[in-house]
């Protein structure tokens, strides 16, 4: 693996310090490790001058700091050293304050994650040979499921096909399940968010991990766009694929995006640890890496049949998605009509949510070109309102987003048309809201316009 860079957050206790030092001791199994107890980033330049390092990795508050580094190793590179952050106590994602500036973000969660998965991500990470793929995380014998997916692919028979496989149950991996459906319904929503024609899914699992693969051709696929999409602070972050991102970084416990340099497609992993820190600890930062990289890297190629020889099954579908009476493929295509018209409908309202919100800030703020002061206090409080009610409908969206992920082979028509139901019921009051968005802006220009005739 060659030699890291380790920097010591002096800020850590004793307690975490350990369970730092535990993970770098399993590293050095692989690799070279150097400790670093620094702060200057000149200091850190020059001992990764004297040596040849892979991999340098700081402390979250340093690595949004130090900015030379990524030049030293080549901004526009698509694999080589890697620069990485950590953080080694809880961070709130409210903490991620400002978007990094360049073409990758890497930040390792060494706060929740036990040292030997730690150092399995790392180990897996720090190399261009196991860098992309799925099957450098996972036992060598592990099975790996793999299916295509077209214009006609729905959610419910891939749902089905995730309760099917037998090794969800026999490695124990049970307990886990609403969470590996909430990243399945994810990631089906991000193919359809994008519009693509088809994606590769696969899916691999053994005894400490299950992970999903997807690889898709994505429009505009930037690593810029997806940095700012899964960032995890969403009072910065107001892109559009940004809702489906949260569901992703709330339930995976390690999420890696790749986006291939020569063809823009776009390689999602996202994987489940058996210790469960996503559901233990909720709403805290998790590992989170995102990075252009060569297509030549890229070993394991996507769209490939279901070989022995390339080690991977066939995703297994649900039973009257295949061979069933001619009333249970109608029923399968009904129920996955009603799903993919309730998904479609929950991201147009989160992208209509999210402009709303832009508006609140920027009304906030005083409005476009102009400047403070801040609005009177009439037009304040109906700002304060509006927001309120926009947080409930958010949380309500994210409660049928769950629902959604949450049904399983013996979900029927009239559960999938309630949450249709409730959805209408939120686009109702979206009408009132807007009503309500339009009194702002009145009271806003009202009030701007007395204070430039006082002028």
């Amino acid at each position: 693996m060659g030699r890291v860079a380790f920097v010591m957050d002096r800020r850590l206790s004793r307690e975490r310090r350990a369970h730092v030092t535990a993970a770098l001791n399993l590293l050095r199994r692989v690799a070279f490790v150097d400790v670093w107890e620094i702060e200057d980033e000149a200091k850190a330049i020059e001992g990764l001058q004297a040596d040849q390092y892979q991999m340098i990795l700081a402390p979250w508050h340093l690595y949004t700091k130090w900015a030379r580094i990524e030049g030293l190793f080549g901004l526009s590179r698509a694999g080589g050293p890697v620069f990485a952050g950590y953080i080694g106590e809880p961070v709130a994602p409210d903490a991620l304050k400002e978007i990094p500036p360049f073409q990758r973000f890497m930040l390792f969660d060494f706060a929740h994650l036990q040292p030997p998965e730690i150092a399995q991500l790392i180990t897996s990470l720090a190399s261009d040979r196991s860098r992309t793929g799925i099957k450098p995380l996972l036992a060598a014998q592990a099975p790996i499921y793999t299916e295509n997916w077209g214009p006609g692919t729905g959610l419910g028979g891939r749902l089905d096909g995730l309760t099917a496989i037998s090794e969800i149950t026999d490695l124990g991996w049970g307990g886990r399940l609403g969470g590996a459906r909430s990243v399945l319904t994810a990631l089906w929503s991000l193919v359809f968010e994008e519009g693509t024609q088809r994606a590769c899914l696969q899916m691999g699992v053994d005894v400490q991990v299950l992970a999903f693969r997807l690889f898709f051709p994505s429009k505009g696929g930037h690593v810029k766009r997806f940095i700012e999409g899964f960032w995890p602070n969403r009072e910065v972050s107001h892109a559009p694929v940004h809702g489906i991102a949260q569901t992703l970084l709330r339930h995976a416990d390690f999420l890696r995006i790749q986006v291939v340099n020569e063809t823009q497609d776009v390689e999602i992993l996202a994987g489940l640890f058996k210790s469960g820190p996503s559901e233990l600890v909720p709403g805290s930062c998790r590992t989170l890496w995102i990075e252009p990289i060569a297509a030549a890297h890229v070993t394991e190629v996507p769209y490939e049949a279901p070989t022995s020889a390339n080690g991977t099954r066939p995703y297994p579908s649900s039973g009257p998605a295949v061979g069933g009476t001619s009333g249970d493929l109608e029923s399968a295509r009904r129920k996955d009509k009603l799903l993919r018209e309730a998904i479609d409908r929950l991201s147009q309202m989160k992208r209509d949510m999210a402009e709303r919100d832009r508006i609140i800030q920027e009304l906030k703020m005083g409005g476009v070109g102009t400047a403070p002061p801040p609005p009177p206090p009439d037009a304040e409080s109906l700002l304060e309102s509006f927001e309120h009610h926009y947080r409930e409908a958010e949380r309500e969206l994210q409660d049928i987003a769950a629902r959604l992920a949450g049904l399983g082979p013996g979900a029927s028509e009239s559960e999938t048309a309630a949450l249709r139901r409730r959805m209408e019921a939120l686009s109702q009051r979206e009408t009132e809201w807007m009503r309500f968005l339009a009194k702002i802006l009145s009271a806003f220009k009202q009030a701007r316009g007395g204070r430039a005739g006082a002028g």
